[in-house]
């Protein structure tokens, strides 16, 4: 089921971006699929490190870095 819900917002995020592309509602587009993609990428911590929601009291989101390391921190 994991799987199915990671394939349908893979999708949604190629349909934004090829909105972004033809310059539609570009600002809005940006916003939502970098909003997908955080899901995604916590859907894979997740997945990753088998965590269950009732263990996670905080999710903060780090601004941007040059470090390389992941922007969040659980």
């Amino acid at each position: 089921m994991m799987e199915s819900v990671k394939n349908i917002i893979s999708n949604e995020i190629e349909k934004i971006n090829e909105l972004i592309k033809k310059n539609e509602n570009k600002n809005e587009n940006i916003k939502l699929k970098n909003e997908l993609l955080e899901v995604l990428f916590l859907i894979n911590l997740f997945k990753t490190y088998t965590i269950s929601k009732s263990k996670i009291e905080n999710i903060f989101k780090i601004s941007k870095t040059t470090t390389g390391y992941s922007e969040f921190r659980v």
